[in-house]
């Protein structure tokens, strides 16, 4: 088994990024739960904003076990819990067949650009000046 997480520096309302690569077996599990835990911690509002979304980058994730898929479910329902997202990106059918098989539920992006494309603010429209 080889994995590595890294999380990518946040500042106010960007989304924290987790990069998950190689296999999540249950030997990860303990890693992985301390590391969604100080994601989201990053991800909850501040003074200066609203809190930011979580994105877990699994583009290069082998194999997931049940257990890791139920550590990042879990981590999607704090986020939505204080009003955040946790963005999983992935295509690879190693996990999207254990995500469906297992009745779970995740905000889905194919590509790290997908995902924090979906999370930028819609343009906001021109204001029009009346005379």
């Amino acid at each position: 088994m080889h994995f590595t997480i890294t999380t990518r520096p946040h500042h106010t309302a960007e989304p924290v990024v987790i990069t998950v690569t190689g296999e999540l077996d249950l030997t990860a599990e303990p890693e992985l739960t301390a590391s969604t835990a100080t994601a989201l911690a990053a991800t909850r509002a501040s003074a200066d904003g609203p809190p930011a979304a979580l994105i877990a980058d699994l583009t290069a994730t082998t194999f997931c076990s049940a257990g890791c898929l139920e550590i990042l479910h879990t981590a999607h329902r704090q986020a939505a819990g204080h009003g955040s997202a946790l963005l999983l990106v992935t295509g690879q059918p190693a996990l999207l067949r254990p995500i469906a098989l297992l009745g779970m539920t995740f905000d889905l992006a194919p590509t790290l650009g997908h995902a924090l494309t979906r999370l930028q603010p819609p343009p906001r429209p021109a204001r029009t000046s009346e005379r």
